[in-house]
């Protein structure tokens, strides 16, 4: 599911301007797996008293488990609609963290005794641009990359770091996880790209990398990204917002 959000009027604070594409799609992923799109995706503006902000994430429900699109759906709902800012003027990583640890609690609190929820599990990876910095936070294996325009080529890192221990997902949202959000702050220049994506989309550092340099961050990129994903017999879902800074 997309969650669009109601435009808002331009800030009179100068600010970084950005372009924002995203896409998501189901995948086909076996014997054992629900025929659904688990993952969610979402783009939202929020208007400040320092500007304009805007909020990119994923959630990736995990597939072997009874509710993981629920999941998924429950934390994008919630990001979409609730209040992340206050009074406070706490720095912005404190704020958002702060609002992550509350969601999570809650979750556990609203489906007290409904096991199948209670047992289910979702990443999440999220950023949230302020002008020309990108505050990431993640938990679980959603990958977030940067990707920084060198002499016309894009040369690509990864943000986060995935909780894996070989395959087996260590950290996610619910499944008595432990929950723990990892943060990271990058400053990006005019051209940059920030995508913050479920695995099923973006493979390795290179494949992003080649996409990117092939078709630049537009429809074309996406597009491409659809089309090679029934080449295999079995896919995950894909998910992938992104954001290229333009001033």
């Amino acid at each position: 599911m997309r969650v669009a959000s109601p435009a808002y009027l331009h800030s009179a604070v100068l600010a970084a301007e950005f372009r924002f594409l995203d896409m998501t799609f189901m995948g086909h992923k076996g014997e054992g797996c629900a025929e659904e799109n688990q993952d969610r995706v979402l783009h939202r503006r929020i208007f400040s008293n320092e500007g304009e902000l805007h909020l990119m994430a994923v959630a990736d429900g995990v597939s072997r488990c009874p509710r993981g699109g629920d999941v998924a759906q429950y934390i994008v709902e919630h990001l979409a609609n609730d209040p992340l800012l206050d009074s406070s003027r706490l720095p912005l990583a404190i704020l958002v963290r702060k609002y992550l640890r509350e969601l999570h609690e809650g979750f556990y609190q609203e489906f007290a005794g409904r096991d199948e929820m209670l047992e289910s599990a979702s990443t999440l990876s999220v950023a949230i641009l302020e002008n020309g910095v990108a505050h990431c936070f993640w938990v679980g294996d959603s990958p977030i990359f940067l990707a920084q325009e060198n002499h016309h080529r894009f040369v690509t890192s990864q943000i986060s770091t995935p909780d894996l221990c070989g395959r087996l997902l260590i950290d996610c949202f619910g499944a008595s996880a432990p929950f723990q959000t990892k943060y990271s702050k990058v400053q990006m220049a005019p051209g940059d790209v920030l995508m913050v994506a479920t695995d099923g989309a973006i493979r390795s550092l290179e494949d992003i990398s080649s996409m990117l340099n092939a078709y630049g961050p537009t429809q074309d990129l996406l597009d491409f990204i659809q089309r090679q994903a029934p080449k295999s017999d079995y896919f995950d879902d894909a998910s992938l917002v992104l954001a290229q800074r333009l001033t």
